[in-house]
């Protein structure tokens, strides 16, 4: 009983506070942290896919684990011949968010842009735009879950009334929209950063989550990127960065490195570590061959929450495919980018 009154607590204080749920692979989904980050990549479409299952050591549904997100995006360039070294994207995503054995799902599908402005004659700096408006729908059924008032001898009885003043049966659509910029440089042929910046929710979108409360709007969330590329010899490069958000009175820090080794011309060896700090260490690994790269990470908890669910968190995987030819304007400098 102890540990379902603590996942409630857990998942109220994310879902009611009205939290945006996001992937510890965030730079591998970049429609979720900046728009601006659309596009940072060499070739004319992307395809992103990513899943995950958080807490999955702790059954709750006939598919274990008690929060599941689910995303796809396509990113395309347009008018490259028209631009030529500046760039123009467009793009749409879509996320799923499953919780509380599906008694609360959030749904969003994003349309993005972004519009990359070359600032030397060497096309080696870059000042990035972007902007998504999307919408957003939610859905609850608190009768659907299962408090302490419902116990009955050694297990759980349904059919006792949960005696919470929740509402029920709660659901609702919104339009949200988002903005940032992001810029890149490539200082050498063995080094590059990028420094960025986001909102989202800049319009105060309703949360049906919040109608608890006073105030019903979705918090705004802030997100601020910093990102190196080093390439360390001809066959190996490694990627740190930096990722803080900011939204309501919830803070996140995930630190860490991607590290690439080529094993040979179009297979690359993919390993990583991530902090999100007082909260979870997450190595990762994957590959990268031609134009696909697949990395899966794993979530160890470092916070309380670990007494519980045996340090094991989430299991996280993410799919990227690129499309088209580079043009011979298209610069590598001009897509840097501490991913794929």
């Amino acid at each position: 009983m102890t540990r379902i009154l603590t996942l409630w607590f857990f998942f109220s204080t994310k879902i009611f506070l009205g939290q945006d749920a996001h992937f510890s692979q965030a730079l591998n989904f970049p429609l979720l942290l900046n728009p601006a980050l659309q596009g940072s990549y060499d070739g004319l479409t992307r395809v992103t896919l990513a899943a995950r299952n958080q807490q999955f050591s702790i059954p709750n549904s006939a598919f274990k684990g008690v929060y599941q997100s689910f995303a796809a995006s396509l990113e395309h360039r347009i008018f490259p011949e028209l631009l030529q070294n500046n760039q123009l994207h467009l793009g749409l995503y879509a996320k799923s968010d499953i919780g509380g054995a599906s008694s609360m799902t959030m749904q969003d599908i994003v349309l993005s842009s972004s519009y990359a402005q070359s600032l030397d004659p060497y096309h080696a700096a870059y000042l990035r735009f972007g902007f998504q408006i999307g919408l957003k729908s939610r859905r609850s059924f608190i009768n659907d879950l299962l408090f302490e008032t419902q116990v009955e001898g050694f297990g759980f009885n349904p059919s006792i009334p949960n005696l919470e003043n929740l509402p029920d049966g709660l659901s609702g659509l919104s339009v949200s929209m988002n903005l940032g910029t992001v810029f890149t440089h490539q200082v050498s042929d063995n080094f590059g950063y990028i420094a960025g910046f986001s909102l989202y929710h800049f319009n105060n979108p309703t949360d049906i989550f919040n109608r608890i409360d006073a105030q019903n709007s979705l918090p705004q969330r802030l997100n601020l990127v910093l990102g190196a590329q080093i390439q360390l010899d001809e066959l190996r490069k490694i990627n740190p960065s930096a990722i803080y958000m900011l939204q309501g009175q919830a803070k996140m820090l995930n630190i860490g490195f991607n590290f690439q080794n080529e094993i040979q011309e179009d297979l690359h060896l993919l390993l990583g570590l991530r902090y999100r700090v007082n909260d979870a260490f997450i190595p990762s690994a994957g590959i990268q061959f031609n134009n696909m790269k697949a990395q899966l990470s794993y979530d160890l908890s470092s916070s309380a929450l670990s007494r519980f669910n045996g340090s094991f968190g989430a299991l996280e995987l993410t799919l990227n495919w690129l499309f088209g030819e580079v043009d011979q304007f298209y610069k590598p400098s001009s897509t840097l980018c501490p991913h794929f």
